[in-house]
């Protein structure tokens, strides 16, 4: 017994030389697995497919089978990685394989575009796109398009205007090359296809779209094009491969439908983009809609970007709680948070665009209207005409080329998704395979094994045939025991998930009492700090109006004449509006929640509220974090029982069968664990703060202000006094309170319960999986050994001649099963 094993992390301990010998190996094991299953048909080996008794090798499967293992090794002869690009309606999938191409290849129209998946290919030094793909089929269509619109030209009235134009090329004989260079001529192609789907669906004649001739990925349209992130990459022997597929709603054709299916699961890795604009949002029940129709795709090898992140606006989620929003909720289960990446796609398509124009040209293109040129200038300077884009340098216009693309966050996907996929081309090709074609060796060896027992000898005696049912009847109640299990263990973890939100909501609240006595404490240690500025302040005042002017010449001060006296009153009314200031914050500071302070004191409360918000921080997460660890804790022994109950049931259910003579092989889901997670410190942000202008008489200090104010006369009635103006600032401490406690709970706790929703999410997901995973092939074992029962029925003649043919297959399958298990370990599969 195995587990299901996940596309690996790149790892490659192999040089190219070894890489092409296992290359080889699985090839030539391919070819012989579907040599023998070619046999079977041949030899009439294998069964009638049956409604409602799924076997595992029968009429239906094993072309499935063998077109499977064709598909991979047409995949292994260039080391062939294909990632697949699929995405929400108007999430910008095109502008994003546009941006890591760094050229406009995908057609970019506000309707669906996708009519055949198709594969861009990366080739390095093929600076210009070149498309290939087998144009008979849609030539041959094209030609009972001719027919019928040669019968029912009026047909042609009711159609929009771009079809009208592509029944008047039709009908003058326009048909497809089998290959086009450059990038208009491959758009052009591109975009014929997908309004010749569209015709052939408005014209109502009866015939289809050839979607069938496109099905498989090795007879897809491919374009070759060096991709911009990769043209500083050094030699690979592989090829990397972007595949453009329908998105959920373009999918509509059931042959479209089938296609992403089947292209989906066989591919290396799948990228699924997603519309940052349409999260939280009316939009979201469609998206939710359509994430509900695209295949399930292994954790391990699923991508999320969330595009059009620089539409955000200053309130939105960043970038951190958009990967929680994603992988937690809108994904859930089903993709890992660390490879959720928010990005601008049309930033990091037109920067490299542009790079790429000025590398070729050596000189920035002219400015036009509407164009690509004008959709780069008004992202990197705003708005602006010709006139101000020819003022640039290419110096500046290189700056913003750079820095255009850090502000895409493109970077880190590219180079953890696209560069890291290409730079282990080989190794993943073979990974790849090996997992793909996994299943179809598991179930060949079970057929073998089953029928290798039942073919020992012509006639099986009847207690021979008592054991097998009786351990038949033995793996039905194991099944139905641990399946009550699962449930079980799924209801407990809704209830622990339920105890784990209220206990978070009551360090919630908790959190509120300890800001307001947390502020008020700033408030007391305030008190002193006032104290301090106030004897500071009227030690400047009486420093900057102590000495009278004839006497400041006498010491030669600088202040000498008219404009040092201008020099030293301005100094003296600063120090006076400081002094001022100060008596106010210190006499009125707190007044019905309202602190009232100067410009000083408010600064001095603002850096004591911003260390009590960052321990209030630390102390909510690590109080949160220790709950999320206390209730995953028990949630993951009750994972870890459950797993350990399905193998104790499969690992009796082998031995029971192995003792017949039966080696069985039934893979378990990979093991998974529950992992809480750290959220980020916050810092404190100033708000909720008013000020108000304020005047004050301030009285000279020491003995010459008293001698100025004694000799004052009705024309010098301010001499020893200043008459000033200054600024105090008002606090609401209320709405700082909670404004505090608001952002501990969004930003530290509400992310924490979030992630433990999404762990438990995940692997509340994992055990229904786990279960349906398993008793499909429990069900495909039974339907296996009863059937090889039911044959034991057929006439002694017959039955020998069939005994006779398995033995003779099953001894060639044993090599090829030792062939493929060296390949498997190998690369750790």
């Amino acid at each position: 017994m195995t587990t299901t094993h996940t596309q690996p992390a790149p790892s490659n301990n192999y040089n190219p030389q070894q890489l092409l010998a296992f290359r080889d190996e699985l090839t030539r094991v391919l070819s012989h697995q579907i040599s023998l299953l070619h046999e079977m048909t041949a030899l009439g080996l294998v069964p009638f497919h049956k409604e409602n008794h799924d076997l595992m090798i029968d009429d239906k499967h094993l072309p499935e089978m063998v077109k499977l293992l064709e598909g991979e090794k047409h995949k292994l002869q260039n080391f062939d990685v294909i990632l697949a690009i699929v995405g929400t309606m108007k999430a910008g999938k095109s502008t994003t394989i546009n941006a890591i191409v760094g050229k406009e290849i995908m057609p970019n129209r506000n309707r669906p575009m996708t009519a055949i998946p198709t594969l861009i290919c990366h080739k390095k030094g093929q600076t210009e796109p070149r498309i290939t793909f087998n144009n008979h089929p849609i030539n041959d269509f094209l030609e009972q398009v001719h027919k019928y619109l040669k019968l029912n030209t009026k047909s042609i009235d009711n159609l929009q205007p771009e079809l009208q134009k592509l029944c008047m090329g039709v009908l003058k004989g326009v048909r497809f090359e089998n290959n086009s260079t450059g990038a208009k001529r491959v758009f052009n192609v591109l975009s014929h296809f997908n309004d010749l789907v569209r015709l052939s669906e408005a014209l109502e004649m009866g015939v289809e779209f050839p979607f069938s001739s496109y099905r498989d990925i090795h007879q897809l349209p491919i374009i070759e094009v060096e991709f911009d992130y990769l043209k500083n990459a050094g030699p690979s022997s592989g090829r990397l491969m972007l595949l453009d597929t329908p998105g959920p709603n373009e999918a509509k054709q059931p042959q479209l439908k089938v296609m992403l299916e089947e292209q989906l699961r066989r591919s290396s890795a799948v990228v699924l983009v997603l519309d940052y604009t349409q999260l939280k949002s009316e939009a979201e029940a469609e998206v939710r809609d359509q994430l509900s129709k695209i295949p399930k795709i292994d954790q391990s090898r699923l991508y999320t970007f969330v595009n059009k992140f620089d539409q955000k606006n200053a309130n939105a989620d960043d970038a951190r709680m958009t990967k929680v929003l994603v992988a937690s909720d809108l994904l859930a289960g089903r993709i890992q948070i660390d490879r959720v990446y928010p990005i601008s796609a049309q930033d990091a398509y037109l920067a490299n665009r542009l790079s790429n124009y000025m590398r070729v040209y050596r000189e920035k293109p002219v400015y036009v209207e509407s164009s690509w040129v004008a959709d780069f200038a008004k992202k990197a300077f705003g708005e602006i005409d010709e006139e101000e884009w020819a003022e640039y340098s290419e110096k500046t216009i290189y700056r913003r080329i750079e820095r255009l693309l850090e502000r895409s966050n493109i970077k880190e996907p590219v180079e953890q998704v696209i560069v890291s996929a290409n730079d282990n081309a080989p190794y993943l090709a073979i990974c790849s395979a090996l997992v793909d074609v996994d299943k179809v060796f598991n179930d060949i060896k079970n057929v073998f094994s089953i029928n290798g027992y039942f073919s020992r000898q012509v006639e099986l005696n009847e207690q021979d045939l008592e054991r097998i049912k009786a351990a038949i009847v033995q793996m039905q109640q194991d099944q139905k025991k641990v399946n009550e299990l699962s449930k079980k263990l799924t209801h407990e973890f809704k209830d622990s998930l339920a105890k784990l939100k209220k206990d978070l909501n009551r360090s919630a609240q908790r959190i509120i009492f300890d800001v307001e006595s947390q502020t008020q404490r700033a408030i007391a240690k305030l008190s002193s700090e006032m104290d301090k500025n106030l004897l500071d302040a009227q030690q400047k005042y009486r420093e900057a109006s102590g000495l009278p002017k004839i006497l400041r010449m006498f010491k030669g001060n600088k202040g000498e004449g008219e404009e040092g006296e201008v020099s030293s009153k301005d100094k003296r009314r600063e120090a006076a509006a400081q002094l001022a200031a100060s008596e106010d914050s210190r006499e009125n500071q707190l007044t019905s929640k309202i602190l009232t302070v100067s410009a000083q004191d408010k600064d001095a409360f603002f850096e004591m509220m911003n260390d009590v918000t960052l321990s209030l921080s630390v102390m909510a997460n690590d109080h949160a974090t220790q709950a999320v660890q206390t209730h995953l804790g028990i949630m993951q022994q009750g994972l870890e029982e459950i797993q350990e109950e399905y193998r104790q049931s499969f690992d009796s259910i082998k031995r029971k069968f192995s003792n017949e003579g039966i080696d069985l092989k039934v893979t378990l889901p990979s093991h998974f664990a529950m992992t809480p997670r750290s959220v980020n410190k916050i810092e404190f942000k100033q708000t909720s703060v008013k000020s108000e202008m304020r005047t004050k008489v301030i009285e000279q200090s020491g003995a010459w202000g008293w001698v100025k104010r004694a000799a004052a006369t009705p024309f010098s009635a301010d001499w020893g006094t200043d008459d000033v103006e200054y600024e105090l600032y008002q606090v609401d401490l209320v709405k700082i309170s909670g404004q505090i406690a608001e952002a501990i709970y969004t930003r530290v706790i509400k992310p924490i319960i979030s992630e433990a929703e999404f762990d438990v999410g995940v692997k509340s997901g994992s055990i229904d999986e786990y279960a349906v995973s398993i008793q499909a092939q429990v069900d495909s074992l039974l339907n296996e050994l009863q059937q090889a029962i039911e044959n034991e029925k057929l006439p002694y003649e017959e039955k020998a001649r069939r005994k006779d043919k398995l033995n003779q297959i099953a001894k060639q399958n044993f090599k090829v099963e030792g062939r493929i298990q060296f390949i498997k370990e190998a690369f750790n599969i």
